[in-house]
Parts: C-alpha cells; sequence; structure tokens
C-alpha cells in the first residue's frame, strides 16, 4: 500500500511539475 501510494505521489508531482514547467 505505502509503494502505491508512493507511486502515485511521485506521478503527480511529475505531472504537476511539467504542467508548471510548460505554462
Amino acid at each position: 500500500m505505502f509503494g502505491l501510494a508512493n507511486g502515485f505521489h511521485l506521478n503527480v508531482v511529475h505531472y504537476i511539475f511539467i504542467t508548471y514547467y510548460n505554462i
């Protein structure tokens, strides 16, 4: 469960980071 949550968190951070950089 922790691994899945950690992977999801990293995906969200990565997506937000890319979106922020695209602006």
